[in-house]
């Protein structure tokens, strides 16, 4: 994700409308190749463009995530179709997200996060990468509104009130003579809006009204993660699934719920299981471990376990961890994880 989130529509339409008054003040000064005199809803049209010029810098949208398929290559990570080589990653910083893991990048020019299920995976990108973490504090925080958008806001107040002015004098009847004057401030606000903007963009400044783009939630993982020294680390234990086939992990789940085994004093207790699977927190897996584990050693009833879990994504996985049939493995492997990438 791009640190020029949303940037695209408030350029176009700023910068549209701006070449559009340009264009009209040009021909009313030198050229006269627009009809004379101009008509009622031409007038109107001047001043909407102006309002136009004034709107397009706050209509940025915020950078959203999406999902999409990450491959592994030696010296290199493949995001959708797009290889992303060793040499091209400056810096590889990690936090603990909500359901999973972070992977922050710093490439030559922008900020991209990778949202991974679980942190095995995020050591996984950063192994094929060949890079060591660095310390989360020097990830580069987004840039908050500042001064360009007191001064951009400014501007657009200024234009849309020559443009109200520029409209009321022009559309009376008998309008006197020059009230098309009123329109010169009118474009000239219009272009240095847009010439505020510009730099805004360049700067890598916010744009977008909304308090949490996908860019600044990812970035404040990583503020967070360096405040606390709260790193993600890998979960290990008998019960954790590790790197090996569905199948096989539900089957480990089933001998230590069973008497006599091995792995049976390790299991948690029925509250810490209990407490597991609660944890909107927890990781997916080990919340599919719990379920599993609070119906087999326990017997508790499939209805009430799902009926814990809020989140539908969680619980659809809940509900296949909890089959008793040689299908289960199969189900959860068709559902795939809650996040296979998010950028």
């Amino acid at each position: 994700m791009s640190k020029r989130d949303g940037a695209g529509l408030p350029l176009a339409l700023t910068g549209g409308a701006v070449l559009a008054l340009l264009g009209v003040l040009l021909d009313d000064l030198f050229f006269h190749l627009l009809p004379t005199p101009p008509s009622t809803f031409e007038f109107v049209l001047v001043g909407l463009t102006m309002v136009l010029a004034a709107l397009g810098p706050w209509l940025a949208r915020p950078v959203s995530s999406r999902l999409s398929f990450l491959r592994l290559s030696p010296r290199a990570i493949v995001v959708g179709g797009r290889r992303i080589a060793a040499e091209d990653v400056e810096a590889v910083f990690l936090a603990a997200a909500h359901r999973g893991t972070s992977v922050g990048l710093r490439l030559r020019k922008r900020l991209l996060f990778l949202e991974v299920e679980r942190a095995e995976d995020a050591q996984r990108v950063i192994d094929a990468l060949g890079k060591t973490p660095e310390a989360l504090g020097n990830i580069e925080k987004s840039r908050t509104w500042g001064e360009g958008a007191i001064a951009q806001g400014a501007l657009s107040i200024a234009t849309v009130m020559f443009a109200l002015l520029y409209q009321s004098a022009t559309t009376m009847p008998d309008a006197p003579i020059g009230s098309k004057a009123l329109g010169i401030p009118g474009v000239v606000f219009s272009a240095l809006s847009l010439i505020v903007l510009v730099g805004r963009v360049m700067s890598g400044a916010r744009l977008s009204l909304a308090k949490d783009s996908a860019l600044e939630a990812h970035a404040r993982l990583h503020a967070d993660a360096a405040d606390t020294a709260d790193a993600p680390v890998a979960e290990t234990g008998p019960l954790v699934r590790r790197d090996e086939p569905t199948a096989a992990w539900l089957a480990r789940l089933d001998a230590a719920a069973s008497e006599g085994s091995a792995y049976r004093g390790d299991v948690p207790a029925r509250d810490a299981l209990v407490g597991t699977l609660t944890n909107e927190a927890a990781q997916v897996d080990a919340r599919m471990a719990a379920a599993r584990l609070l119906k087999r050693r326990h017997g508790a009833n499939d209805e009430e376990l799902v009926r814990i879990v809020t989140d539908p994504q969680v619980r659809v996985r809940v509900e296949a961890a909890l089959e008793d049939d040689d299908d289960a493995a199969e189900r959860i492997d068709a559902l795939g994880p809650v996040f296979q990438l998010r950028r």
